[in-house]
């Protein structure tokens, strides 16, 4: 969801408008009586610990989870007991639903990438140099815990210095309709996950520079089966050029999977499976040891960590105000752990 605000900026005639665009997708809402039921007279439990077992099947395709800073894909179970005459007892945890993002079907991924970008510096009426940034990617799909290696070169016949650096970027686009229907837009956010300072190009000079980053734990990208959010990556070279000049940027879009290209296995190390949790509350997981159903007896199995962007607040406007549990959570992704 999201809130734009207009105005005609007519003096003494100003017209403001607000429009919230917002869009709903729900992919699960099951609810499973353990003891009792509906219509079901009260039943009374002495005191003691009671343990009841229930279990879902999820449909086949489902996105993945995701929280994002103007939506999210989330999944979560709420027990509640309810009572008679008194507050309903409630406690919610959310859990993490992987849909796999096999890089090895999707074409071209694994074949070199090269890329180029030239900017003319203009100051009044006087003309400098252009500055070209020009990079090169041997394939464009990773998965979190790879290290990507890319080379730039930098051209700068300005009579300024340029400051070089290389940037992991996602980019969200939401899409939502407004209150009355009529109107459908999109917002695209913008974030630098990672980003590395290669260097200084001095005037009227040219230098080659290498440039390695880890992809941290992310969600895929594309976020499949989900048709109001989606996910893109891209590497984003900046040239900082001195003075009161526009930046010289160049983006190659990446993809980013949860099963790496087929010529990468070599390179992925067994991974010591390890649960941890940043909230320190204790909770329960069940890890896979692969993920199931792909076919590659060869592909050692990943870890699951915490996404890098944080954790978010899962309570909600229909939730009670004595909601139990951990509120806050971070979805999981596959790790990789490459030689």
């Amino acid at each position: 969801m999201w809130v734009e605000y207009h105005s005609n900026g007519i003096p003494n005639r100003t017209l403001n408008k607000t429009t919230v665009y917002s869009a709903q997708e729900v992919y699960v809402d099951n609810i499973v009586y353990v003891l009792g039921g509906k219509d079901d007279d009260d039943i009374t439990l002495p005191p003691g610990e009671y343990t009841y077992h229930f279990a879902l099947i999820l449909p086949q395709e489902l996105p993945s989870s995701f929280e994002g800073s103007n939506g999210h894909v989330r999944y979560t179970v709420k027990a509640k007991i309810i009572r008679t005459w008194r507050s309903n007892h409630e406690v919610k945890v959310a859990y993490t639903v992987l849909s796999v993002l096999d890089l090895n079907n999707i074409t071209n991924l694994q074949d070199p990438r090269t890329a180029s970008e030239e900017q003319t510096l203009c100051c009044w009426c006087c003309r400098s140099g252009p500055v070209s940034l020009a990079a090169a990617l041997p394939f464009t799909g990773y998965v979190p815990g790879q290290r990507a290696q890319v080379q730039l070169e930098v051209n700068n016949k300005t009579s300024s210095q340029v400051t070089v650096k290389c940037n992991l970027v996602q980019k969200i686009t939401y899409r939502g309709t407004s209150a009355s229907g009529l109107i459908t837009d999109a917002l695209e956010t913008r974030r630098v996950i990672e980003k590395n300072q290669l260097g200084v190009v001095d005037r009227k000079g040219c230098k080659n520079f290498q440039s390695s980053l880890v992809i941290p734990s992310l969600p895929a990208s594309f976020l499949k089966h989900c048709d109001c959010i989606d996910i893109a990556y891209c590497f984003e070279f900046v040239g900082i050029i001195a003075g009161l000049h526009r930046n010289a940027t160049l983006e190659v879009p990446i993809v980013i999977g949860m099963i790496p290209l087929r010529n990468q296995f070599q390179s992925v190390q067994a991974t010591d499976i390890e649960v941890s949790s940043s909230s320190g509350v204790t909770t329960w997981y069940i890890i896979p040891s692969a993920l199931p159903g792909y076919g590659y007896p060869d592909l050692p199995p990943p870890s699951y960590e915490e996404c890098v962007s944080g954790r978010a607040d899962i309570r909600s406007d229909d939730d009670s105000k004595d909601l139990q549990g951990s509120t806050d959570f971070a979805p999981r992704y596959p790790m990789y752990r490459f030689q």
